[in-house]
Formats: C-alpha cells, structure tokens, sequence
C-alpha cells in the first residue's frame, strides 16, 4: 500500500503541535508497517530530520497555496499512485484521484469568540464552506475528542458514522534522563532546580502551560491565585505554621500580545512578584517543569482536546482543570475539575489541593495511569486501522 501524507507541517526553525503529532504516527508507522510506502508531501520550507526506507520526501514548490492543495497535488497522487491519502488538518484536493482522510482536530476559531473582526468572519465564512465540501468528501475524518466530533457535526453537518475520535497520545521517552515521577520528569531534584533557574522560578509554584489567547481564561487564573494566596499566607503572618508564602504562579508559553494585559492585572493585584511568565520553554525543560510543580492547572474555556493536561499526569503532577469541553474526556477521575468562569471555584480548589498532601498524592497516582491510556502507539494504531479500512 502507498499512503501519501501532508508534511507541510514539518517546516525547518519551526515546532507545531500539528508537526510533532504527524512525526510521531511516521515514526510509528513507518516501523510498524514495513511494507507499506509512505511518501511525505512538502513544500520548500519542508524538513524532514527523520529517515526510512519506506518514506520518501517529495518537494513541491508552492506559490499559491490554492494551487498546491487542488493542483499541484492531486497530480502528484495520481502520478505516484497513491492509494491512501491523508491530512493531518483540514486540507485535502476536491478532487483527490485517490480516497483520502482528513483531519480535524478542532474548530476553536468558530466557537469562541478570541477571534472578532471582519477578516475574521469573512475568513470563517470562507472556512466553513472549504471545511463542509472537505468534510463530505473525505472518506473518514480523524479528531481528537468526543466534543470536536460533536463540534463537526453541528458546524459542518456531517454524518456521526464518518468521524472518529482517536485522541491523542504522548511519547514516553520524550526525555532521556531518569525518571522521577512518570513518563518524562527527571528524578534527579537538581536538575529540576537547574531548569527552574533557566525560567528565574524560585521556591515550590503552581503551573500552567500554553498560550493567552482569551479562551485560555488566565485573566481568572490570575485573580483566582490572588485570592487563594489571601488564604494560604495568614497562618504564617500570624507566627503560626503551615501557610504558603514562597508560591509562585508560573505561567509557561510563548509571549503574546496578550501577555502585557495579564502582567498589569497581576501588579494591580500586588502579585507581580508571585506571577511569573516564563515566554517560550523548550521542548527537553518542560517535563522537569511539570514534574517541579505542586499543581498544574488549566481553567481554558475551549479545549478540542488539552494535551498539557495530559503531559502534567505523565509526569506525575496533580492536576486542575476546567470542567468544560473535551478536558472532562482527558482526565476522567484523575484530577480536579472546576467552572471555569467561577472565579472563587478555581481558587477553592488550589487552595483544598495545596493543603491536602494525601489528596495531591492520591491525584499523582492516578494520573499516572491514567496517562498509560493516552501513547503515540495507541493513537497511531488506531489511524492505521482506518487507513486500511477504507480500502
């Protein structure tokens, strides 16, 4: 069988989650099934690190992107004869020589309101006429979540037998030290204490990882911390023991345009010095991010699926999360969930898992196996078994 694949996504100087997702499955694949031929589909920004004897990198120069998904491409499918086609987003040729799969992971930009303007209704409108014709087309579709699936078929009227929620999955040996608590974090406290010094993390915090785009609702984060920081301090003040007065709020991504405002709310909350925004972490210091914390927390609005939630479990850390979308799918019983609109919600919950070390220790364990059900293996099989099914 030849399976063709968009590997536009594996661009050179550049890390998408959508990248790291497609080289995980080729990975996989290209080992689990020998015999099948892979050909990865790029532009000239394209690059492939990774080798196999059973995948070929193909260039197509690409001017106009119209013309390399509904031209340039299907001619190329059609010339390789390629029997399989698939997209790891919602992109493929209207009229693929071959039955292809898309991929919608989800539909944010059509369901919250982060993105306003007309350009943006007109590129949404735009989008959701590509995204129906793709959509019916498609052989099957791939999403992450039981909620994105319910997401397509609302938006995009399509039939619930055509889509199948595979989620996603983590590689175990993201990292190569020791382990310390999970699948990624370093044992060794050292090292956890040499990367907390790369991002000027001082003393125990509660962490956060992702972007800030207003779905991802840190505005309520900051107040809900503040508000629990009045809670957790006063014992100390008082000269008695117990209390918090070294946490920290950490709040892991790259820094955005959104970040100015939230540094404002925290000075305006006198918690400059207790909320610290790290800007980018690279991919070898987070698992020892997440293992160095008491608590991670993710109180997003909108989530097709919230891979950092899982990452956090897989290193062994406590877990909160909102209670909304597909996070409920992700961390079953495993961790905490709150409203995420509830303000006082979310700073009771840092507050109750801050206090009770059985309780955070209880959520430790069960993240841990609750991660063992989400693995690249997993996820990678599942997509075989659904490329060899529409054949």
């Amino acid at each position: 069988m030849i399976i063709g694949i968009d590997g536009r996504e594996l661009e050179r100087g550049k890390v998408t989650g959508i990248g790291r997702y497609l080289l995980n499955f080729l990975k996989f694949a290209t080992t689990f099934k020998k015999d099948y031929q892979f050909i990865l589909y790029g532009n000239q920004f394209t690059r492939l690190d990774y080798k196999s004897p059973n995948l070929t990198l193909k260039i197509i120069l690409e001017r106009i992107t119209i013309t390399w998904d509904q031209v340039l491409l299907p001619a190329h499918l059609k010339n390789d004869k390629v029997d399989v086609f698939l997209s790891p987003y919602i992109k493929a040729p209207f009229f693929s020589p071959c039955p292809y799969i898309t991929t919608i992971h989800d539909l944010l930009f059509l369901s919250t309101p982060d993105y306003t303007g007309w350009k943006y209704k007109l590129y949404n409108e735009t989008f959701k006429i590509f995204g129906r014709v793709i959509s019916k087309r498609a052989k099957a579709i791939i999403t992450d979540s039981e909620y994105s699936k319910k997401d397509i078929i609302k938006i995009f009227g399509v039939d619930e037998e055509k889509i199948h929620a595979i989620p996603l999955g983590i590689s175990t040996p993201l990292s190569s030290p020791p382990l310390k608590r999970g699948a990624w974090g370093g044992r060794d406290i050292s090292s956890i204490e040499r990367v907390k010094n790369i991002y000027n993390i001082k003393g125990r915090y509660i962490l956060y990882v992702g972007n800030f785009k207003p779905h991802k609702n840190i505005k309520r984060l900051i107040e809900a911390f503040a508000e629990a920081t009045l809670h957790l301090l006063p014992p100390l003040q008082k000269g008695g023991e117990g209390g918090f007065p070294d946490f920290k709020l950490v709040l892991g991504g790259k820094r955005d345009k959104f970040v100015p405002l939230l540094e404002k709310l925290a000075e305006s909350l006198a918690m400059r010095d207790k909320v610290i925004f790290t800007d980018f972490i690279k991919d070898e210091d987070l698992p020892y991010l997440y293992s160095g914390a008491e608590v991670f927390i993710y109180p997003s609005l909108y989530e097709g699926f919230g891979l950092p939630v899982l990452e956090a479990m897989a290193c062994g850390t406590p877990v909160i999360c909102s209670n909304t979308t597909s996070l409920p799918e992700v961390v079953g019983d495993s961790g905490i969930l709150i409203n995420p609109e509830d303000v006082k919600n979310i700073s009771s919950a840092i507050i109750t898992l801050l206090k009770a070390d059985k309780l955070r220790e209880d959520l430790r364990k069960k993240g841990l196996e609750r991660a063992k059900e989400f693995t690249v293996e997993k996820y990678s099989l599942k997509i075989l078994s659904l490329i060899e099914s529409i054949m």
